[in-house]
Formats: C-alpha cells, sequence, structure tokens
C-alpha cells in the first residue's frame, strides 16, 4: 500500500474504470452455501486539515453554499459551524458532511455514511461533488481522514437468532429484546463503545415495508476511536476472530448431570446465555464457558474465510 499523503492521485482515473458497475452485493445474492462476506455499513471520518488547505476549504464551501441544490439540510450540530447532506449520483444513499469545529472541537471536518448502500459509484459521485470544496476531493479525506467509528456487518441467510448462541467475553455487558417467544435483537457491549449486535435483518426489512425472500441474521461489530487513517483500513486486524459462536444446543458433557443441563438450557432459552452463565458459581461458569467454545465449530462461521473478503470491502472507499 503506499504511504498516506495529502496529494494528487490516480483515484479519478479509478473511479472512473468502476464507474456503472453493478455492487457485489447486488450481483451475488447470498446463498446457505457461499461465504459470507463482510461489508461496512456505516463509517464516520475526521478530518484535521492543515491551515492552508482548511482556508481552502473554507473558501469552496462558501462558494458551494451559494449554489442551489449543492447541499440538503441536515440536523444541526453542536459540534460543527456546518451540517450538510451531500446526494450524490449513482446513489440514493445521502452523505453528512461536517466542517468549522465550535470551540474546542477536535476536528476540522467530518463526514458520515453508509459504504455498502453508496457502493463505488456513490463514491464515484461524493468525489465529483467534493472537487469543487476539497483540493483532491475524496481522496484528500482517504488519505489523511482518521476512522472515529466503523460498523462491520456480515449477512447469514437462513437463520434465526435462535438457531446458535455467542459466547460473549468476560464482563461484557448484554441486553436481549425478544418478541413472539424469540430472540430478536442482541446486544454486547456498551452504545457507543465496542460493540457486537445480533439481529435478524429479515425481520428489520419487513417491518420496513421490505421483505426478504429468506431469513437473514447480521452480525455487526461496531469499533471506535481506531485512530487508522482510511487508506490503512485493509490493514484492520479481524475483529471477527473474537467472536465465538456456538451450537444453540450442545449435548449434555459427561461432567454434568441431565437435570442441571436441561436447567442451564432452559434458563438460556428464557434469560440469554450471559444472564444464564452469570448464575453459576464461578468453577462452574468457567467449565460451561470452555465447553460451550468447544463447540463452535459452525460450518456458517468462519471468521478466517469471512475476513479474506475485506479488501474488496474496502476498495469500494478507495
Amino acid at each position: 500500500m503506499p504511504p498516506c499523503s495529502l496529494a494528487s492521485s490516480k483515484q479519478t482515473q479509478t473511479l472512473i474504470k468502476t464507474h456503472g458497475q453493478a455492487k457485489t452485493s447486488d450481483a451475488e445474492p447470498l446463498t446457505h452455501h457461499s461465504v459470507s462476506k463482510p461489508f461496512i455499513d456505516k463509517i464516520s471520518v475526521t478530518l484535521m486539515l492543515p491551515s492552508d488547505v482548511r482556508e481552502i476549504v473554507s473558501q469552496n464551501l462558501e462558494d458551494a453554499l451559494q449554489t442551489p441544490g449543492f447541499f440538503q439540510h441536515a440536523r444541526y450540530s453542536a459540534t460543527y459551524k456546518h451540517s450538510h447532506l451531500i446526494a450524490c449520483e449513482g446513489t440514493a444513499e445521502r452523505v453528512l458532511f461536517q466542517f468549522g469545529r465550535k470551540g474546542c472541537g477536535k476536528s476540522d471536518a467530518r463526514f458520515e455514511f453508509n459504504p455498502h448502500k453508496t457502493g463505488s459509484e456513490g463514491v464515484f459521485g461524493l468525489d465529483y461533488k467534493l472537487r469543487f470544496v476539497f483540493p483532491n476531493g475524496w481522496d484528500d479525506v482517504v488519505q489523511i481522514g482518521r476512522v472515529s467509528r466503523i460498523d462491520i456487518a456480515v449477512d447469514v441467510p437462513d437463520l434465526t437468532v435462535d438457531d446458535f448462541l455467542y459466547l460473549p467475553a468476560l464482563g461484557l455487558s448484554s441486553e436481549r429484546f425478544r418478541r413472539d417467544g424469540h430472540a430478536k435483537t442482541l446486544y454486547f457491549g456498551k452504545r457507543g463503545a465496542n460493540q457486537i449486535r445480533i439481529y435478524c435483518k429479515s425481520d428489520e426489512q419487513a417491518a420496513k415495508g421490505h421483505p426478504m425472500a429468506y431469513s437473514v441474521v447480521r452480525v455487526e461489530q461496531t469499533l471506535v476511536n481506531l485512530k487508522s487513517k482510511v487508506c490503512e483500513l485493509s490493514q484492520l486486524p479481524n475483529p471477527l476472530k473474537k467472536m465465538v459462536m456456538t451450537e444453540h444446543c450442545p449435548v449434555r458433557p459427561g461432567w454434568e448431570t441431565s437435570q442441571r443441563w436441561a436447567m442451564f438450557q432452559d434458563c438460556v432459552h428464557a434469560r440469554g446465555l450471559t444472564a444464564a452463565l452469570a448464575l453459576l458459581p464461578q468453577k462452574r461458569r468457567t467449565d460451561y464457558r470452555k465447553y460451550l467454545a468447544e463447540h463452535q465449530a459452525l460450518e456458517w462461521w468462519n471468521p478466517d474465510e469471512i475476513w479474506k473478503h475485506w479488501p474488496h470491502a474496502v476498495q469500494e472507499l478507495l
């Protein structure tokens, strides 16, 4: 990977080559036997600009604000003087752009959007518009922008949240939401931090009036304050390797009684795995965690194989 620098690049030529291509997510629908591919469901990027670039952007922004239709209205920001949405050709997704820190703000500018929905065509359209504001358009964001938040998601077909168990790390807080007696959404970790969410994406889409042809479970990891530039994302260590998925009802271990194991499984169904483990004595809890971790050979969850597709997900941003 070439070193990061705030200079002109070949990005425009690269984007022109990819412009008009179909998104992989549309061209390759999920099937039961396919390896699920990670994608970026949300990204937030902040920029500390060199003083000369900051002045250029500030002046260009004032000119853009006088151009009808260049920006769309966005919610008021307590951190930035300007908060606008950018509509880009090639996508219905809009990009949040904020600029001009107030008081002791930590960055000069901020971008937030969903790259999975935007796709390479949308990034091409974003680059075109940003070249009226930034000296090198989107490439300036790629080269100097730091990722303050990224949501990495994996969609697994033909599953429900009740079909497996997630074994969280010790001490990781969790919440569990149910509907009609079935688990719908699982949260592990605190909101605004490195949180894991597991939920039924097909149910969410059906509630919005967009039913899917099959059940889909989404596994999503939020990472905050990466201190990595956008151009360095391909080097991100695999966060999925820490996620332990195990069988929902593994066979009883030889050292446990049938009654205790049945009670534990019933408690898992009623309270969730984290709460069920918390009710056990410390020694027994350790034994249970170890035993469950030994039953994670699930055909659909192979973090190493899934992560091999990560460079393609990042490429849509570059």
